[in-house]
């Protein structure tokens, strides 16, 4: 005799991975989009279904918890910032990867957005450990791709090959973060500010500046 179904752990739950994603894709929409507006306290799980178009039941489905589901935004914008670092490992040069790092970066749709959530994260963390435990680690995964794409630069002779790939894969990321955060308080154009953070970046590295 087979084994008896548990319907009730299926119910309104997609059963194909391709669908799942989605969904939980939409949920993660939805709750960055709560997020920026309310901050991580001030939304609840009722207003995450509701701006993401699902029931509160359904999102327990795909998360226990709320904070399980502010890990997964945090573990999903570390990935973004990766397929960045990746941009500009697979750019024909260093000099051609970092600008196309910085266009994506200023490019962005909703900046003001990317940014809200970027601080709202990082004020999390400082409450949250299972929020700084990702964001700790994300950091590390980001500098070591960085610092490994730069000791190639210094391997082909594009940049100085006294600094140490560790600690500037530091400095750009700073330098990134900084520029993002100075959006809403700089009276000056984020492409003007971004430019000059490049030049500063070049000059570090001892690349010829633009």
């Amino acid at each position: 005799m087979s084994p008896k179904r548990d319907v009730k752990k299926h119910l309104g739950r997609p059963r194909d991975d391709e669908a799942r994603a989605v969904r939980r894709q939409q949920i993660l929409d939805g709750a960055r989009a709560c997020f920026v507006q309310k901050g991580f306290h001030a939304s609840s799980i009722a207003m995450i279904a509701e701006e993401a178009g699902v029931s509160v039941a359904n999102i327990y489905q795909y998360f226990e918890t709320k904070d399980d589901l502010i890990v997964a935004l945090v573990e999903a914008e570390v990935e973004n910032d990766l397929a960045i670092v990746r941009l500009i490992g697979e750019a024909s040069s260093l000099r051609e990867g970092l600008d196309a790092a910085m266009v994506r970066l200023i490019g962005m749709a909703k900046m003001h957005t990317v940014v809200q959530l970027r601080l709202e994260v990082l004020a999390e963390s400082f409450r949250n450990p299972a929020v700084a435990t990702v964001v700790q680690q994300g950091e590390e995964r980001t500098i070591a791709q960085l610092a490994q794409i730069l000791r190639a630069a210094q391997a082909n002779g594009e940049i100085r090959t006294e600094i140490k790939p560790a600690q500037s894969a530091a400095v750009i990321l700073a330098l990134s973060d900084g520029l993002l955060s100075r959006l809403p308080i700089s009276p000056r154009p984020i492409r003007e500010l971004a430019h000059e953070a490049v030049q500063v970046l070049f000059s570090h590295l001892g690349m010829k500046p633009v």
